[in-house]
């Protein structure tokens, strides 16, 4: 159940990711693409491009960390080796704060497989971005030609960029309330 559920959410992702960008490259080609010549470089030419792709490489290693933090809880839990979320209550019921902490724990690291995704995609992206500049500097006077296209390609990496940090902030909002939420009658339940 938990693959299908990240390759559904990771189809309806990606869709949606590719329709927000199409449409902001539209409108930037619409308002931005009047003919005229480029003096400075790109923006995410040389340094700036190696900057942000270390950006993403080391949000994508926190992810990593954060997800098997995720799953190691859940083991645990699972083992009876928590003591704040035992698996079974005294009287051999399931702890009803235990389900949710183990829900909450698998909704977390689905999440971080599908964001996971699309930050390797965009790791992808921005690398592909930078070789074909150090290709095309190979003859500067396409590169002279190709700046519109350069510019629109760190435009929309840097919104895809913008877009990931936000929905990460958006998820780890959500789950940390949600966590505090179960912590907190964890807590009010197993003390007298």
């Amino acid at each position: 159940m938990t693959m299908k559920r990240i390759r559904q959410w990771s189809l309806i992702a990606s869709i949606i990711l590719g329709l927000i960008l199409a449409l902001s490259a539209c409108l930037f080609l619409h308002f931005y693409a009047s003919p005229r010549t480029y003096t400075d470089a790109s923006l995410l030419g040389g340094p700036a491009g190696l900057t942000v792709l270390a950006i993403v490489v080391a949000l994508s290693a926190y992810l990593r960390s954060v997800a098997t933090g995720a799953d190691e809880k859940r083991q645990e839990i699972r083992a009876n080796k928590s003591p704040l979320y035992p698996t079974l209550s005294p009287d051999g019921s399931r702890n009803p704060w235990t389900t949710k902490k183990l829900n909450a724990l698998d909704n977390t690291y689905e999440n971080l497989h599908i964001a996971a995704f699309f930050l390797i995609a965009l790791s992808f992206v921005i690398a592909g971005r930078l070789w074909a500049e150090s290709v095309v500097r190979l003859s500067s006077d396409w590169l002279r030609h190709g700046q519109l296209f350069f510019r629109l390609c760190d435009a929309l990496i840097l919104e895809w960029l913008t877009l990931s940090f936000v929905a990460l902030a958006v998820m780890h909002r959500r789950a940390r309330i949600r966590d505090e939420e179960i912590r907190v009658a964890a807590e009010s339940y197993r003390t007298p």
